[in-house]
């Protein structure tokens, strides 16, 4: 019987840089980018902040629309499934590496020239109609 497992993520960060838009081979559209969230935790009553970087990859019409519309420093929110890419290096070294495929993107604030945060309207910039999910 096969199984067709998935682990559905929901990670929150600001974009660390400009998103890169692709295309491969075949003609289809990508987008990497990497996210960073904060996360403080108490530790012997000393409080800590932890930063996690994840990478990500959209594609098609969605790579598309995050390329168009998110800035390096603005809050984005990822909803994807995980993907374990595995090779070898140059010296036979196994290597491994997690990232999120990301399936559906919530838009948040945009940072402006001064480097806090502005409230923008949380309203997309493109209608349901052109949304490929």
């Amino acid at each position: 019987m096969a199984s067709n497992d998935m682990s559905i993520v929901i990670q929150e960060g600001r974009l660390t840089q400009k998103p890169e838009l692709s295309t491969t081979n075949s003609g289809k559209t990508l987008c990497n980018f990497s996210i960073a969230s904060n996360k403080i935790m108490k530790i012997n009553d000393e409080k800590k902040e932890y930063v996690s970087f994840y990478n990500c990859t959209a594609w098609n019409k969605l790579a598309e629309l995050i390329c168009k519309y998110v800035e390096q420093g603005q809050k984005i929110t990822v909803i994807g499934e995980l993907q374990q890419d595995r090779w070898e290096d140059q010296e036979g070294n196994k290597k491994t590496s997690i990232k999120i495929i990301a399936k559906e993107v919530k838009f948040g604030n945009k940072v402006n020239n001064n480097n806090e945060n502005e409230p923008t309207a949380s309203k997309s910039p493109f209608s349901d109609d052109e949304i490929p999910f």
